[in-house]
C-alpha cells in the first residue's frame, strides 16, 4: 500500500533576537511572516518552520561579530536548525 500523505521536507530556521532591543520585535515579526513567504517562494518544495529565540547576545569586540556568529553557530548545532538569522 502506498502512502498518499507525502510531505515536503521540513526546514527549521532559527531567528535569534536580543530581548533588550528592537531586534526582539523584529524577530517576532519575521517568525510570523516568513513561513508563508517562504512557502510561496519555493513552490512547496519544503515546509518552513521558524523558531524564535529571545536571548541576550554577546557584545564582543567593537567592530567585530565573531562572538555573535559563534553564538549563532552553536545554537544552530544545538537545535538542529537548517539556518539561523
Amino acid at each position: 500500500m502506498e502512502d498518499d500523505d507525502v510531505r515536503a521536507p521540513a526546514m527549521t530556521v532559527g531567528v535569534i533576537a536580543d530581548p533588550e532591543a528592537a531586534p526582539d520585535e523584529i524577530g517576532r515579526h519575521l517568525r510570523s511572516v516568513l513561513p508563508d513567504l517562504m512557502a510561496r517562494r519555493n513552490g512547496g518544495s519544503h515546509q518552513w518552520r521558524f523558531e524564535r529565540v529571545s536571548k541576550r547576545l554577546p557584545a564582543g569586540e567593537p567592530g567585530t561579530h565573531d562572538e555573535i556568529l559563534q553564538h549563532a553557530a552553536d545554537l544552530r548545532t544545538e537545535r538542529s536548525w537548517a539556518a539561523v538569522l
